[in-house]
Order: structure tokens, then C-alpha cells, then sequence
């Protein structure tokens, strides 16, 4: 999991997900990477209740392996949709 501070820019809070086909390897070619979010806050401090719930989701391997499984983007919005409600 990597974090980055981003400036409170946004109209509204928003968060989006990238997932690759294939994993990206980080230089100690150990660590990979295949699920990617940003997180795009509107102040300093409504974002901190998303990234709470967005770090609950990335330490639950049951879901992670159910978004790794999505084929297409509709799947991964039905799975994203059904892991959230």
C-alpha cells in the first residue's frame, strides 16, 4: 500500500481504482502491485473516514481476491458495489 498527500482541490471526495492485468513488480522485484486507488480529497480532514474504510477493505484478502477475479470494468462495479453495501 502505497500513500501519497494530495492537496484538497476536489468539488466533492472521490475515490477510483486501477486493476491491472498484470502485476507491476517494485525494484526489489519482491513486491508486486495489481490493484491500484486514489483517493481525491475536498478539504484536510472528510477524506480520513474513506481512507479508514479503504485500508479495512486492502486487509481483507477474501475481497481483494474478489476484485483480483473481475474480468471487466461491470463486474468490478457489481463486486465493488456488493463489498460495500
Amino acid at each position: 500500500l502505497s500513500l501519497h498527500d494530495a492537496l484538497p482541490i476536489f468539488k466533492k471526495l472521490g475515490i477510483s481504482i486501477l486493476v491491472l492485468d498484470k502485476p507491476v513488480f517494485l525494484e526489489d522485484s519482491k513486491t508486486s502491485i495489481k490493484i491500484i486507488f486514489g483517493l481525491a480529497p475536498n478539504d484536510k480532514t472528510s477524506h480520513l473516514d474513506a481512507l479508514s474504510s479503504l485500508i479495512s477493505l486492502i486487509e481483507n484478502q477474501v475481497k481483494i481476491e474478489q476484485i483480483n477475479r473481475c474480468k471487466n470494468t461491470n463486474e468490478l462495479q457489481n463486486c465493488l458495489n456488493q463489498i460495500l453495501s
